[in-house]
């Protein structure tokens, strides 16, 4: 009876081990969330999103004239003789106001819109390439996490297994039911178990 009970508890180890070698698959909900949370948080993101509203605020006024200059001035103004500093002494003095406007070329302005369209799409590939990393790492992450806890499960379950035959062996040695040496297999297989707990405790 004993024997049968050890052969059923090296079936549960095994099938044990093979449950934490199978792939299991999270949450999506809680994957994506993840997923979502790394995006939204990310330092290097937060300069990107900067980055692109700098370079579209600039890319308003690429290729756009430049902005009008008022001019004012004064011909024939008498700044010696006695009419000095007058403006109406002197026939010959006039006032003069008016707006410029700099036109270059549209070559150049056209260039200047086409620099500034190739900067922002520049900005938004840079940023599609962090928030690719983010949630990469953030799911390899949250994989890692995942599958560590399920071995922890797995592990529990098989201590919750061995744990009749730890409590049993002592008195089924004395019975003639069990060998000495099996009698030992159990604890060797709960120190094995609690050195991986910690490994995967850690690790997780």
């Amino acid at each position: 009876m004993s024997q049968v009970f050890f052969m059923r508890t090296s079936f549960l180890l095994a099938a044990g081990l093979s449950i934490l070698a199978a792939p299991a698959f999270g949450d999506p909900l809680t994957f994506e969330q993840a997923l979502t949370r790394a995006e939204q948080s990310a330092p290097s993101l937060a300069a990107r999103v900067a980055e692109i509203d700098a370079t579209r605020s600039a890319s308003r006024s690429a290729g756009r004239l430049p902005d009008p200059k008022f001019r004012a001035g004064f011909e024939n103004y008498p700044v010696s003789g006695p009419m000095a500093g007058s403006l109406s002494g002197e026939s010959m003095t006039m006032q003069s106001f008016g707006i410029m406007q700099d036109v270059p070329n549209v070559a150049k302005r056209r260039a200047a819109k086409e620099q500034a369209s190739a900067e922002i799409v520049s900005a938004e590939a840079a940023y599609a390439v962090d928030a690719r990393d983010a949630r990469l790492s953030a799911g390899l992450a949250w994989v890692d996490l995942y599958f560590a806890k399920r071995k922890l499960d797995a592990l529990e379950d098989i201590e919750k297994a061995i744990a009749p035959l730890k409590s049993t062996a002592a008195s089924q040695v004395e019975a003639g039911n069990l060998r000495p040496a099996q009698s030992l297999e159990a604890a060797e297989l709960a120190a094995a178990i609690a050195d991986r707990r910690s490994e995967l405790t850690a690790e997780a």
